[in-house]
């Protein structure tokens, strides 16, 4: 940790969120333990580009469709672990991971915060007794890239996540708030610069027994676009993007251009079994008129499938459904997930498969967005004669297929009720 101050955390899953460096490109926390001294994270090169292009064949502005070249992000980075002053204290392992870090109790390592890890080699540095040549330094053998896949980064906390085309049409919308044209954004090059913090997590340990230390800093992130000024303009947009269908070419064969989960999906803690099931938004956008089918896959398993919904982005561009993931019955399906106080992961990934209107034909299943959503069971405490509202909450294990799937929930309208008639 050099010559930073070292701050120890004690943290609780809650605590440990997003650290102070997701927000500050000049923080830096860390944590230590008893057979930890000092653990130390460095970049080669304070910058990482993230390319996007436009990938569409017209040279119409209002047919632009960005994609990023690059399926992973290689992050320059290298580390050093220092374990305590103790002769029986040997180095062990070490791991680095996209997000910040907290400790888990006093010796562990908190990642909630974190939104991909990886095994990592570092420097480490063993004392081996003050007659048989002090410390012993062992090197982490050259450079090395954290490689970080950008589909595990786009769903998160917004001072986490980078979703390179949502950060460039952020940009995008505040150039056309400034009186702008879309036209004159894209014939250009743009840069638009995001720091997001790295962490390096080192375990030493002594008969056996492991303990932890890490640290974090940030690296800046630069999502950038190559301008072509071939580009010719179209019909106005309007200032909101996708606000309209004016926006949205017609006329071409049904697609799903767009699926996320929501932004800072809510993970569930709460007691086991849930009252209701934790439900997950599914944001998504398209073009054309046809049907659709959508699932979740939960490492292999799929849990919900929708009924076959049917779509027109004329009138109905952005969407979102609302699936149920059927905790109750999966707790009961796999007994381990009931251990009080350990998290469970789930790797979800969004699959979509579409037919035209008019077809009989349905396209094959296409991945779209992946995120790690995580439950974990608490005790509960009873408070008088009065019901606790066990939901999940907003933070940041493969199982046999349910005999049951979530369905899409859709708000029922109530009319408003007619008011009294007055006496005559």
């Amino acid at each position: 940790m050099g010559n930073y101050t070292k701050i120890v955390f004690a943290a609780t899953a809650m605590t440990i969120g997003l650290s102070a460096a997701a927000t500050s490109t000049h923080a830096v926390t860390s944590g230590s333990s008893e057979y930890v001294e000092n653990v130390d994270i460095s970049f080669r090169s304070g910058t990482v580009y993230l390319d996007v292009k436009n990938v569409s064949g017209s040279k119409l502005v209002s047919q632009v469709s960005l994609q990023p070249q690059t399926t992973e992000l290689s992050i320059p980075a290298s580390g050093y672990a220092k374990c305590s002053h103790n002769k029986k204290v040997d180095f062990d392992s070490a791991k680095i991971y996209f997000g910040g870090l907290g400790m888990g109790g006093l010796d562990n390592i908190n990642s909630s915060g974190t939104l991909h890890e990886s095994n990592y080699s570092i420097a480490n540095a063993t004392w081996n007794g003050q007659f048989n040549g002090g410390w012993i330094t062992e090197s982490d053998g050259g450079d090395q890239f954290f490689k970080v896949p950008v589909n595990k980064i786009k769903i998160g906390h917004p001072a986490l996540r980078v979703d390179p085309v949502e950060i460039l049409n952020a940009k995008l919308q505040a150039h056309l708030n400034g009186g702008g044209t879309k036209l004159d954004f894209f014939r250009h090059d743009q840069e638009v610069a995001v720091p997001r913090p790295v962490s390096i997590a080192a375990w030493c340990e002594k008969d056996g027994l492991r303990k932890a230390g890490f640290e974090t800093r940030t690296t800046n992130i630069v999502v950038r676009y190559k301008g072509d000024p071939q580009l010719a303009g179209g019909p106005v947009l309007n200032a909101q993007l996708g606000q309209g269908p004016q926006q949205i070419a017609t006329g071409l064969p049904f697609q799903i251009t767009h699926a996320t989960f929501q932004p800072n999906l809510p993970n569930y803690v709460g007691k086991c079994a849930p009252k209701n099931d934790p439900v997950i938004r599914v944001n998504f956008k398209g073009t054309g008129e046809g049907s659709m089918l959508l699932k979740i896959d939960d490492g292999g398993n799929t849990v919900p499938t929708t009924p076959i919904t049917l779509f027109n982005s004329e009138d109905q561009y952005e969407r979102h459904v609302d699936l149920a993931y059927p905790l109750k019955l999966r707790l009961v399906q796999n007994a381990s997930w009931n251990t009080l106080n350990q998290t469970f992961s789930h790797p979800l990934t969004i699959k979509v498969r579409v037919k035209n209107k008019g077809s009989n034909n349905w396209g094959p299943w296409k991945d779209f967005a992946s995120v790690t959503w995580k439950h974990r069971c608490v005790p509960q405490v009873s408070i008088g004669a009065g019901a606790i509202n066990n939901g999940g909450y907003q933070s940041q294990g493969n199982a046999a297929r349910p005999a049951t799937i979530g369905t899409v929930k859709v708000p029922v309208l109530q009319p408003a009720p007619k008011p009294a008639r007055a006496a005559d």
